[in-house]
């Protein structure tokens, strides 16, 4: 999925239809593929025009920030924001970031706001997504398509749309559930690992932080997180790591240190893993783009 993100073509689609002679509830208005590097990048949901429509915008690489009423997000890589307008957000390139770039999506229609409405409810305006999962795919492919001309009707516009949001809620609504029900020894190994990034974060050492043995931890994390706790901390990792690379002039042994890996060489094989190149590709990539 990675290589099918960055072979992506670069720019937007609109769709403009006649008027439509039957009420359709779900629709499209663009979707892309973008890199933004100008500071002067910002969108204000309040100066966009009286009309409604959602927006749903996922990082590939570098980072975003959102400010959703009131309250900042930064938006790194496999974080996508939900929005609309008018709404009182700003989305925009920050100033310690050299791009963003991302995929997006918007739509509009009454039905599709009400499920965008439902989704935004049970897990807020920021959330995490793998690039494999299917609401990334189902952008992939909706841009894809209409770059090939495949959406070439309001019906398959309107179809496209509501597909899309059903996908996104049977991605994310459960895991949301889970995150509701989940105890609070969860969040305690959750905050341990976010403080110590560089620390001792093995399976033993976080069962600790848990009070239970290793087995039920890992059944329980695994359980409410959706993923063993390894992954979790891995993933962790490369956050930071990919926001130390973003940020920070450090060697890469620096940086592996800074993450908590015990070896360069093993640090650049799992950053390869999650991010499809080399923390010295990524960036080369970085420099590029500036």
């Amino acid at each position: 999925m990675l290589n099918k993100l960055k072979s992506l073509p670069s720019g937007s689609k609109s769709f403009l239809f006649p008027e439509r002679m039957v009420a359709l509830h779900s629709m499209l208005i663009n979707c892309g593929h973008s890199v933004e590097s100008s500071p002067d990048y910002r969108w204000d949901g309040q100066k966009r025009g009286p009309k409604q429509f959602a927006i749903w915008q996922y990082t590939i690489s570098g980072e975003g920030a959102l400010v959703y009423q009131g309250k900042e997000y930064r938006l790194p890589p496999g974080y996508a924001m939900l929005v609309e307008t008018p709404q009182e957000s700003v989305y925009y390139l920050p100033p310690d970031s050299s791009f963003w770039e991302f995929i997006f999506i918007s739509f509009n229609g009454s039905e599709i706001m009400r499920l965008w409405r439902e989704v935004i409810k049970c897990v807020g305006p920021v959330i995490e997504l793998q690039p494999e999962s299917a609401p990334i795919a189902d952008t992939v492919k909706i841009i894809h398509n209409a770059y090939n001309g495949k959406i070439a009707t309001p019906y398959a516009a309107s179809g496209a749309a509501y597909n899309f949001i059903l996908s996104l809620m049977e991605a994310v609504l459960p895991h949301a559930n889970r995150i509701k029900q989940r105890p609070a020894f969860i969040d305690a190994v959750i905050n341990y690992c976010l403080e110590n990034p560089d620390g001792d974060l093995s399976i033993d050492a976080l069962a600790r932080v848990a009070g239970y043995s290793r087995y039920h931890f890992s059944r329980e994390f695994h359980r409410y997180q959706g993923m063993p706790p390894a992954e979790f901390v891995n993933r962790l990792r490369i956050k930071l790591a990919v926001r130390l690379l973003q940020t920070e002039r450090l060697t890469v042994k620096e940086i592996a240190d800074r993450c908590g890996f015990a070896a360069p060489g093993y640090f650049c094989r799992v950053f390869r893993n999650y991010q499809g190149m080399t923390p010295d590709c990524f960036r080369l990539n970085l420099l590029k783009s500036t």
